[in-house]
C-alpha cells in the first residue's frame, strides 16, 4: 500500500530497519493480528516514547475492554533495544486512519 500511495520504496526508505528488533511490539495474539489489520494504531503523545494506543475499529476493544491505552516503550538504556522506529509507527498510524475513514478496514 505504501508503494502504492505514495511511490517510495518502503525497503530504500527504511533499509533494514524494518524487520529489527527495534520493531518488535510485544502484544497479545488478538492485538497483534488487529494492528496488522489496522484496527488500531498508535499515536505519538509529547514525551519520548509515551503512545496512545487508539482501537477504531467499531465494536472491537483492547483486550482490557477499553478502545484506548496509554503505552511507554523503555528506552535502549533500560531495555536494551531501541524503541520502535516513531516515523513507522506515524506511516502505520496515517494508513490506519485513512483506512478506517473509508471502511476499508471493515
Amino acid at each position: 500500500m505504501f508503494q502504492l500511495w505514495t511511490n517510495l520504496d518502503l525497503r530504500k526508505l527504511c533499509g533494514s530497519d524494518l524487520n529489527s528488533p527495534m520493531n518488535v511490539i510485544s502484544m497479545s495474539g488478538d492485538e497483534h493480528y488487529s494492528f496488522g489489520r489496522f484496527h488500531f494504531y498508535l499515536e505519538e503523545q509529547m514525551s519520548a516514547n509515551q503512545y496512545k494506543a487508539r482501537m477504531i475499529q467499531r465494536g472491537m476493544t483492547f483486550t482490557n475492554g477499553q478502545k484506548l491505552l496509554d503505552v511507554t516503550f523503555r528506552t535502549k538504556e533500560a531495555s536494551g533495544v531501541e524503541p520502535p522506529n516513531s516515523q513507522f509507527l506515524r506511516i502505520h498510524a496515517a494508513f490506519a486512519k485513512v483506512l478506517n475513514l473509508c471502511a476499508v478496514a471493515e
